[in-house]
């Protein structure tokens, strides 16, 4: 994590050079020094500073013992005054240059060791602060201590030595410490108490990791507990550490106690905040109710519109995402990540020509280009046009999606039969970080499953987990392999590892809540899984499809028809429909049952089960 400390300024590596943070007199004398020092540097034979080498404290021009007791005399007495005010010596303005030529060469621990002894001496603040910044490149903790806490002693009335001071020992843990540091940087900022708070928010979760961070920011909360804007703050760094929970309480209280001179202007920027921290939270719908209102309220608040229709997509409310992703654009032709979106919303819904439309309105855009023509690809690829897929898979140049792009390619030759074209085309493919290994695994496992040659492609997916063991769609994919093959523990195994990992992922609590169901075994372990699943997407069919047949296993066939009638009402899906002519058979409604089978069999036409269903019934009887 870098240091952050004075966001106003450069990095202390380009800052200007001590003679322009000097005053006049300085600057005046460095017009005729810089000229001759310059060219005596450039011809002192064996110097460090002209050596490739990085200088240390042995090869350095500078030390302490050299600096003039006439500057050190000038100053003894007047510890504080600036550099300016200081009658320099030549021998002194050289040493300054020459740590300044440190700097330049991009030696900044030499910079620092040069600069330290001339700050210790001379104890001017000007000095003093470029030594800190020296120190602050060099990002070793102990030469920013040691500036600091000579910065401190130089200039103990500065507001910027103090800022530095409490974020130091923010850095190292210190929170303590660093709360009694900010008090007394407040005593000499030159802010208002809101403008630290939000400053203070900055830097802190630029600098702190969030262990030390978050506590430092709710302990500045509860001394200002009666400022809106101490919430807000602490809303800000819970944002920046990712934590929703921390920070929507925060916010939530922000916005009550917000004064109404203050909720015209500020109210825009708290819901900011909310909804990229509801991206986060389990389930989406909480961000859904939570930021529908506000967006109702105030419509032209195009980024919180953009935030909520992806809360919208993991919802699964699509149709209300599309309809927002829409208006966005309609306000914002230009909205082309919201337009991007929208594409992949579309083709995920196989609308593919109302995709297609906008993919190749974002093509207009030069920073879309080659992700536009790997989704065109895509798009083609779905709807078997390969040619065109081809042709636009080989547009893509982006390393982003080059890779990706040729895995493509390589599928595409496997289905249009040229299996020994595209088993060559992965063979040549050479992945550059572990994802992209991870991904060819999987694209060799995917065409060996479907050779269904499955222990070949079990393995595969074991060579990728081996890179990357807690990669939960690796596991997904691989438990269902596991599933085809019968290799029941091993499947049972490797979901219940998956949810360790992702205990709220209700396709995983589905899938082995209903295994346990179609099993017949742990039912009350199955009931568990199948209940939570269900209180994550209370509406999803085959999660009700799942609670329903584990009722029928518990023969409950009653309880079971409600869910299962309800999933079928969702989504008239095979299975769904087996389940259902199943539990009405079992419940006794025979004739409900063969209704039922009339009415639907025709959807189902190929399917062989279903076409004897009642067949099979009747000869359990």
């Amino acid at each position: 994590m870098g240091w952050v400390f004075f966001s106003s300024r450069q990095s202390p590596i380009n800052m200007k050079p001590i003679s322009q943070l000097s005053g006049v007199k300085a600057q005046c004398k460095w017009g005729f020094w810089s000229v001759c020092l310059t060219s005596c540097l450039l011809a002192l034979n064996g110097c460090a500073l002209m050596s490739d080498k990085k200088a240390d404290s042995s090869s350095n021009p500078v030390e302490a013992k050299n600096v003039p007791q006439d500057d050190v005399q000038a100053n003894v007495n007047n510890p504080n005054q600036s550099l300016d005010a200081l009658d320099l010596n030549a021998q002194t303005m050289f040493q300054i240059m020459a740590a300044e030529l440190l700097v330049k060469r991009g030696q900044p621990k030499a910079a620092f060791e040069a600069y330290y002894p001339i700050a210790e001496q001379l104890r001017t603040p000007e000095l003093a602060e470029r030594t800190f910044q020296m120190a602050m490149v060099t990002y070793d903790i102990a030469n920013i201590d040691k500036a600091t806490q000579l910065w401190k002693t130089i200039s103990p009335q500065s507001a910027s030595v103090w800022k530095a001071s409490y974020l130091l020992s923010l850095r190292q843990g210190k929170v303590e410490k660093a709360l009694q540091e900010w008090q007394t940087y407040r005593q000499y900022s030159d802010l208002d108490l809101p403008a630290d708070l939000i400053e203070t928010a900055t830097k802190v979760s630029a600098t702190a990791a969030k262990e030390f961070g978050l506590p430092f920011m709710q302990a500045l909360t509860s001394k200002y507990a009666d400022e809106w804007i101490a919430f807000y703050s602490l809303g800000v760094v819970s944002t920046a550490y990712q934590n929703p929970e921390i920070g929507i309480e925060a916010l939530q209280t922000a916005k009550q106690m917000m004064y109404k001179a203050d909720s015209d202007t500020s109210e825009s920027v708290i819901y900011s905040l909310l909804s990229k921290l509801y991206l986060s939270v389990t389930p989406p719908q909480k961000g859904v109710d939570a930021l529908k209102p506000y967006v109702k309220k105030n419509p032209t608040d195009l980024l919180v519109q953009e935030r909520l229709a992806r809360i919208e997509v993991q919802a699964k409310l699509y149709e209300d995402a599309e309809k927002r992703y829409e208006y966005i654009i309609k306000n914002e032709p230009k909205a082309y990540s919201s337009q991007f979106a929208l594409a992949l919303l579309q083709m995920e819904r196989k609308a593919y020509e109302s995709s297609e439309k906008n993919l190749r309105a974002v093509l207009q855009n030069e920073g879309y280009q080659s992700i536009a023509y790997y989704y065109l690809g895509v798009l083609y690829q779905e709807t078997d046009d390969y040619e065109k897929a081809k042709a636009h898979f080989l547009q893509v140049d982006s390393p982003s999606y080059l890779f990706d792009a040729q895995l493509h390619l390589a599928e595409i030759a496997y289905l249009q039969g040229n299996k020994k074209e595209a088993m060559d085309a992965l063979a040549t493919i050479k992945p550059q970080t572990n994802k992209n290994h991870i991904k060819l695994l999987r694209a060799k496992a995917i065409f060996a499953a479907n050779e269904n040659r499955l222990s070949k492609s079990i393995a595969l997916y074991s060579q990728a987990l081996q890179i990357e063991p807690d990669n939960v769609d690796l596991l997904k994919a691989q438990s269902l392999l596991l599933y085809n093959a019968k290799r029941y523990e091993e499947y049972e195994s490797v979901l219940m590892k998956a949810i360790k990992i992702q205990p709220n992922d209700s396709s995983l609590l589905n899938a082995l809540g209903y295994f346990y169901a179609e099993q017949n075994v742990k039912l009350d372990k199955a009931y568990e899984l199948l209940t939570q699943a269900l209180k994550i997407e209370p509406n999803s069919f085959y999660i009700l499809d799942s609670m329903g047949w584990y009722y029928y296993q518990k023969g409950d066939f009653k309880t079971a028809l409600e869910y299962l009638e309800k999933s079928f009402s969702l989504n008239q899906d095979v299975e769904v429909f087996l389940h259902l002519v199943k539990a009405y058979w079992a419940n006794g409604e025979m004739q409900r049952a063969k209704q039922l089978w009339q009415k639907y069999q025709q959807n189902f036409d190929g399917n062989h089960q279903v076409q004897n269903i009642i067949k099979d019934l009747e000869n359990t009887l």
